[in-house]
């Protein structure tokens, strides 16, 4: 299998070299990250994620532009237990690249060439992981029963604002409606609805299909 990196600015692409392993048995990744920040940087690296079959044993590998190879971290990570673990929506903070899982969140620090996990919070608060891994500290407290008929939700996207009065969430109610929920004035408002009749038109079917929310940001 080959990887590509394309920027639509420039309208270039770049071939991955590839880089196989003989000590696992499973050779596809589960999923690929692209960690970009160009205030720090003018190259990019690439995290994914390789398993050993039949346990919760991983590898982590790192691609750098800078230098064109890849490295294989020396430890082996544990994976939170899950039939079909996917790696294709990591998000890049605090220079680490996340996974979230039902119990856990997997990160590895690309600098530091180390990955770990952290336990996630058991209710549905909104909560800020401290920048040295130690916990969390609670950020937002979510009320969704001012929602009516938002008693099983699909969480679908969290936007911190450009000011903390502007914090929302987007979510999707078991009618299918499509709701944009301020986190600090605790008000809601009705984005749109999905065609109940077609359930390919559900979010969550478009999530089994590989697709995710993400935030708009413009840019030149």
């Amino acid at each position: 299998m080959n990887y590509y990196v394309y920027n639509p600015t420039i309208n270039q692409c770049t071939t991955i070299p590839r880089f196989d392993r003989h000590d696992f048995i499973d050779s596809k990744p589960c999923g690929m990250t692209l960690v970009y920040d160009p205030l720090k940087s003018s190259h990019y690296k690439l995290i994914r994620v390789r398993l050993y079959p039949g346990s919760h044993y991983g590898r982590i590998e790192i691609y750098s532009s800078k230098n064109r190879n890849w490295v294989a971290l020396e430890s082996y990570i544990i994976i939170p237990f899950l039939c079909k673990p996917e790696f294709m929506a990591g998000v890049y903070w605090n220079g680490a690249v996340h996974w979230s899982f039902s119990r856990d969140v997997l990160f590895v620090e690309i600098n530091e060439n180390r990955g770990d996990t952290i336990r996630l919070p058991q209710n549905v608060d909104i909560y800020k992981m401290n920048t040295d891994y130690s916990g969390w500290s609670n950020k937002y407290h979510v009320d969704f029963s001012v929602i009516p008929g938002a008693t099983d939700i699909e969480l679908h996207c969290f936007f911190p604002g450009l000011q903390e009065k502007d914090a929302f969430l987007v979510i999707e109610t078991p009618e299918k409606a499509i709701i944009r929920y301020n986190l600090v004035l605790k008000t809601w408002q009705k984005l749109c609805e999905l065609d109940s009749s077609s359930p390919e038109e559900s979010y969550t079917e478009l999530c089994d299909r590989g697709l995710r929310a993400f935030l708009f940001i413009e840019s030149l």
